[in-house]
This record gives structure tokens, C-alpha cells and sequence, in this order.
């Protein structure tokens, strides 16, 4: 089984990870969406725009 230190290192580990996969997705999440954005404004030149 786990020892004491063990078991508080992986808890630790696990949730320093957690918090960088939040803090990625609250940076990912805005910057995916003016990619999206951008691209199907600056899109027109390849597809026939549809608006």
C-alpha cells in the first residue's frame, strides 16, 4: 500500500495538474473562438461567403 508521503505527494500532484488544466481551458476556451471567428471571417476567399 501507499505510505503517508506517498499518498500526499500524488494528492498534490493531482491537483497542481487539475489546476493547470483549468487555467489552460479558461485560456484555450476564449482564444478556439476568435480562431473560429476569424477564420469564417477571412474564409470568403476560398467558399462563396453564405451571409
Amino acid at each position: 500500500m501507499f505510505s503517508k508521503t506517498m499518498t500526499k505527494r500524488l494528492v498534490k500532484v493531482i491537483g497542481v495538474s487539475l489546476v493547470w488544466l483549468v487555467l489552460f481551458g479558461l485560456w484555450a476556451c476564449p482564444m478556439i473562438y476568435l480562431a473560429n471567428t476569424w477564420v469564417k471571417r477571412h474564409d470568403y476567399r476560398r467558399q462563396p461567403a453564405v451571409y
